[in-house]
């Protein structure tokens, strides 16, 4: 291990909280410009795909122009693994400025604070892993946090909690595959950022198409409006890279806290910027969801340390999390979506004492099962309560019955299922013999 002295340690307790405050401020005055772009004009991949080209250029200029840090020219075979992750970059992004878009920026952050249940659920459905109880436990008050949040949201959207479901989907699976990549050291964080956002540009780029007459309208907006969205591309880059040096400087587990607290700071900074309604059970619901995220935090740091924060689920058939809860969500969202999207949008139009009672109607619905919006947000409950007492049942099944046969491995541990296979065949070949 490198020896600090006491000035170098003494300048990285000074240099966190200068990055901390960039970061903070940055990340929430791109939602905010984002947010105040497309309230005049609906343009979200076009502001998608103005975040990637400054991200490009931005990543140029230090690896190439200044180089500031060594470039890494990856060969096409570690393009082809670099690949998934620019995917889920360009999906993930596109999805959270659609959700933008259509619901209010503390809503969808309350949505993308739940990553950690997402993270969680994919990992028990894809990799059939098994957790320890106080993981679940943690994920306890993130799924009773995010459902008073959806249901007390007065500009809640069906098309906004969808795209912001993705967006979660997107970023855990790009934080899975990434690690894979930092574990076989293919590349480092801020090359990665640059190949990523070359790919996901390429890949947004075509679907400007769906938004020609919004970028007609765009071109003869006013030059404040343009200077917005370039700051726009600007903030985003500098946000993600104040993210990626501070993860650098602090532990996985500060960071985590540490982004927790950003998430807290935007609802708020987004509640009071924007003059929006805040109910009593809407601020209880984001304070336990954040509760939730951070215990989620301290739990799998702790466990990681130990190395048993999950294993593999040895017979997968058994796995209490099917394929029928991802139809689930890509068909009957969108059904649903169909549905509840004219009283939602009916409510969006209207006067604030006229949408609290419209509110409340909806909050009854939701509580009796009726009304159009109520149905949604009743099957979003069944949805969340299905996800987390799903990877529950799994965890009390193989815990009292299958965990002689389980192996304890490290969170994001590549286990290579092709080599697993194969080691089976030589056993059962020497046992044959």
């Amino acid at each position: 291990p490198v020896r600090l002295t006491v000035g170098e340690m003494a300048g990285q307790l000074l240099l966190v909280p200068i990055i901390l405050v960039v970061w903070y401020s940055t990340s929430f005055l791109t939602d905010i410009q984002n947010k105040a772009v497309q309230k005049e004009i609906r343009v979200p991949l076009t502001l998608t795909l103005i975040q990637f080209l400054f991200g490009c250029l931005c990543s140029i200029l230090v690896l190439r122009v200044f180089k500031l840090h060594p470039f890494q020219r990856l060969s096409f075979d570690q393009l082809k693994a670099v690949l998934p992750v620019a995917v889920c970059w360009a999906v993930g992004f596109a999805t959270t400025n659609l959700s933008f878009g259509q619901t209010a920026v503390s809503f969808t952050h309350a949505v993308k604070a739940t990553e950690p249940l997402f993270l969680v659920a994919l990992n028990v459905l894809f990799f059939h892993a098994v957790y320890r109880s106080s993981v679940y436990l943690s994920l306890l008050p993130i799924v009773v946090g995010i459902v008073l949040v959806a249901v007390t949201e007065i500009s809640f959207t069906p098309l906004g909690l969808v795209m912001a479901c993705i967006s979660n989907v997107c970023f855990t699976l790009r934080s899975i595959l990434a690690k894979k990549l930092f574990q076989q050291q293919i590349v480092d964080n801020i090359n990665l950022f640059f190949y990523i956002s070359l790919g996901a540009a390429i890949m947004i780029a075509p679907f400007l198409l769906f938004e020609v007459a919004q970028i007609q309208q765009l071109a003869r907006a006013s030059r404040e409006m343009h200077l917005r969205v370039l700051l726009n591309g600007l903030l985003h880059f500098t946000y993600n890279q104040s993210s990626f040096l501070l993860l650098g400087l602090v532990t996985p587990l500060t960071h985590s806290i540490c982004n927790a607290a950003r998430r807290f700071v935007i609802i708020m900074g987004a509640v009071v910027y924007f003059a929006a309604p805040l109910t009593t059970l809407n601020l209880v619901g984001t304070v336990l969801l954040l509760v939730g995220v951070l215990a989620y935090a301290i739990s799998n740091s702790r466990l990681t340390r130990s190395g048993q924060v999950m294993a593999l689920n040895p017979n997968p058939k058994f796995s209490h999390l099917p394929s029928s809860s991802v139809v689930f969500e890509l068909i009957l969202f969108p059904f649903l979506h169909r549905l509840a999207l004219p009283a939602a949008t009916t409510t969006a139009q209207q006067s604030p004492p006229a949408r609290k009672k419209t509110n409340d109607s909806l909050l009854k619905a939701f509580v009796k099962g009726s009304g159009a919006s109520g149905l949604f947000r009743f099957f979003f409950f069944c949805y969340i309560v299905y996800i987390f007492s799903s990877c529950f049942l799994s965890y009390v099944r193989y815990e009292f019955f299958e965990m002689k046969r389980m192996k304890p491995l490290k969170m994001f541990s590549s286990v290579d299922i092709p080599e697993r296979k194969e080691k089976k065949e030589r056993r059962r070949r020497r046992r044959r013999k």
